[in-house]
């Protein structure tokens, strides 16, 4: 086996720098990662300080020109339930995507909440909000 390497140096440098390379992104695969930035958890204490703040995110959306199906949706049954359906939309979908299984749910008495994740469901359907968005550092 040895001489076959011996006898094609050139196919030997390369499946070395090729055993190199793919044993590099592996450990690279497997490292950790920590966020560069600290989260408070602030969880809603109560049914009506949860509805507070979903119709100020509500009311902040109207500022922006959203496709009108796009829009952040709450369907409450009006008091607090024991359990609750968040979904969360798609890359480049706004919650409309949700809104027929959403509709499902409730039917069911669950809360639904489906929030528009930002930078998503302009009238820009090209993307445009989402250019230049970069990773913060």
């Amino acid at each position: 086996m040895t001489n076959w390497f011996r006898s094609r140096p050139r196919l030997s440098i390369f499946l070395g720098v090729l055993a190199g390379i793919i044993i590099l992104l592996i450990v690279l695969a497997l490292k950790p990662f920590s966020l560069k930035e600290t989260f408070t958890p602030n969880p809603a204490q109560s049914y009506e300080d949860a509805l507070e703040r979903i119709q100020s995110i509500q009311a902040e959306e109207s500022n922006f020109d959203l496709h009108p199906e796009c829009a952040t949706k709450l369907q409450t049954q009006g008091e607090q339930v024991d359990a609750v359906i968040v979904f969360l939309h798609g890359f480049t979908s706004c919650p409309e995507q949700f809104a027929a299984l959403g509709q499902e749910y409730y039917d069911l008495g669950y809360n639904v909440y489906i929030p528009l994740i930002p930078h998503h469901g302009f009238d820009d359907r090209r993307g445009g909000p989402l250019k230049g968005l970069t990773e913060r550092r």
